[in-house]
């Protein structure tokens, strides 16, 4: 019965009936049906992510999220996904006036009676889990990949619902960053670093990615396009060794793809992060690609199936 009143519960239909400000609990996770109910209501979708990251593994994350949509009925209960403890909702607001929210099964259901149709904007400072975010002492990285960017920040965590995300990320002294967008600005403070990342252009919450800690940065150019590399590899006379493969080999796959689409790279940047002890061989997040490091910095006796196995 949930299932079929779902999307009338959450406002989502037609036009002519009338607000409905009761809702069920959501079921945890996603469901097909709500799904379908958000991807009818929401639309022209943008987040904007303030995330102040110390530098232990050991304290806690604080973020605010500022999700602007566009909706097509006014009046409902907006439903994002949250996949975290209540408490680590602190405030909801919308302008200068607070919201009235609770987080259920995954959810963060958020009192939208007062919000008209057209174009939204909600605040939500909250702490974020680490379920997805790998962290260590001296440096972490996203993963969201398939259904886990819930847990690090409240969303609409459905691939058809693609947002475009403006990063700020606050980080300890002497940290690199690497993330979707092209970093903007960057400012400098007595204990930390304050970084501003472009907008992305539309991406499904599960691409959106960043990494912060002790990098060293590689630059190459080819083709007229810039390449950057971050890694932790500390033998250096490994990293001179596998560098202009790298990097020629990136090149020579983006050619490749050029050619066979037709389609110009359409991101802002390509740059690539060689994870240390990566879960996986790699995750392709636009302009912020991930690599297993044991696949990419090889050993000087690599047998040819390595060497294959990298390109």
């Amino acid at each position: 019965m949930l299932t079929l009143l779902l999307p009338l519960l959450l406002g989502f239909g037609p036009p002519e009936s009338p607000a409905d400000t009761t809702v069920a609990d959501p079921s945890p996770g996603v469901t097909r049906e709500l799904a379908a109910a958000r991807s009818r209501q929401i639309s022209n979708l943008r987040y904007a992510l303030d995330w102040t990251v110390p530098e232990s593994a050991r304290q806690r994350l604080r973020a605010r999220a500022v999700v602007r949509f566009r909706q097509r009925h006014g009046g409902r209960p907006i439903v994002l996904d949250f996949n975290a403890p209540a408490e680590n909702v602190t405030a909801v607001h919308t302008g200068s006036r607070a919201l009235p929210y609770r987080l259920v099964n995954e959810h963060l259901v958020v009192d939208g009676t007062t919000l008209a149709a057209g174009e939204q904007s909600i605040s939500i400072e909250f702490l974020p889990t680490d379920l997805a975010l790998n962290r260590h002492d001296d440096f972490l990285y996203t993963l969201f990949v398939p259904d886990r960017a819930r847990s690090a920040f409240p969303c609409f965590d459905q691939p058809d619902l693609k947002g475009r995300y403006r990063l700020t990320l606050r980080i300890p002294l002497g940290w690199q960053t690497i993330a979707n967008g092209r970093l903007e600005r960057r400012d400098t403070t007595a204990a930390s670093q304050i970084l501003r990342f472009a907008e992305t252009a539309p991406l499904p919450t599960y691409l959106v990615a960043f990494a912060a800690g002790e990098f060293q940065v590689e630059t190459a150019e080819r083709d007229g396009r810039v390449f950057h590399l971050y890694h932790r590899e500390t033998d250096s006379a490994k990293v001179a060794r596998n560098r202009a493969a790298i990097f020629d080999l990136e090149a020579a796959s983006l050619r490749w793809l050029e050619r066979y689409t037709g389609i110009p790279f359409p991101f802002d940047k390509f740059d690539f992060f060689a994870v240390p002890a990566f879960q996986f061989g790699g995750m392709e997040h636009p302009g912020a690609v991930w690599y297993r490091a044991s696949g990419l910095f090889l050993d000087e006796s690599a047998t040819r199936n390595q060497l294959l196995g990298r390109a």
